[in-house]
């Protein structure tokens, strides 16, 4: 099940996925995959810089769910405003997989990908 979302905010924080970024007028468009399902759980992974757009390309090439949620916000360029679309969380993406099942070193050699964020050494899945 998939749906739409759509915040806006001006001059205030902007909460997406539980987490605020504070930016000025912004709209926040992305589809929510996140839904938890029996064996598969998602994962966050940090993308080299000015990538995020080629490394999830990539990554649904090779057939893996990912999720980068996306900002349009407006931007000064040649002294007229521009809207322009960009990462809301630069350099992160979500990857959705199972642990059993899904082959995960593709994901670490594929363009575009640094890696997974870990603690404690090992990846852990997004709540």
């Amino acid at each position: 099940m998939e749906r739409m979302i759509k915040i806006s905010s001006a001059n205030y924080g902007l909460a997406c996925l539980g987490m605020a970024v504070a930016w000025g007028n912004v709209n926040c468009y992305g589809v929510s995959k996140m839904n938890k399902t029996n064996s598969k759980s998602w994962y966050v992974l940090t993308c080299k810089p000015r990538q995020d757009a080629y490394a999830e390309e990539q990554l649904n090439n090779q057939g893996y769910t990912t999720y980068r949620p996306l900002a349009i916000r407006e931007q000064r360029r040649r002294g007229k405003l521009v809207k322009v679309t960009e990462s809301l969380f630069p350099r992160y993406m979500f990857v959705e997989l199972d642990t059993e099942r899904d082959n995960w070193s593709p994901i670490r050699s594929t363009y575009g990908v640094s890696g997974f964020v870990k603690f404690g050494g090992m990846p852990t899945s997004a709540p």
